[in-house]
């Protein structure tokens, strides 16, 4: 399960990239702060799906980062 920190648009580099912060719950280590993925839309849906997430959650995300 994840837990997202935030989603953003990144369109200085790509304007179909997303910018993803989260914390992998399950693959925690000590000191372990959290990572940051890039992907497409349909990248990021798939990721936060096999995290854990209804798709209504992904979707009010991606309606924050819009």
């Amino acid at each position: 399960m994840f837990q997202v920190f935030g989603l953003r648009k990144v369109p200085d580099t790509d304007p179909q990239e997303y910018e993803l912060r989260l914390k992998d719950k399950e693959n925690m280590k000590p000191g372990y702060i959290g990572r940051m993925e890039y992907g497409t839309e349909a990248e990021v849906r798939v990721m936060l799906k096999d995290g854990g997430m209804s798709e209504s959650d992904v979707d009010r995300l991606f309606k924050q980062a819009a």
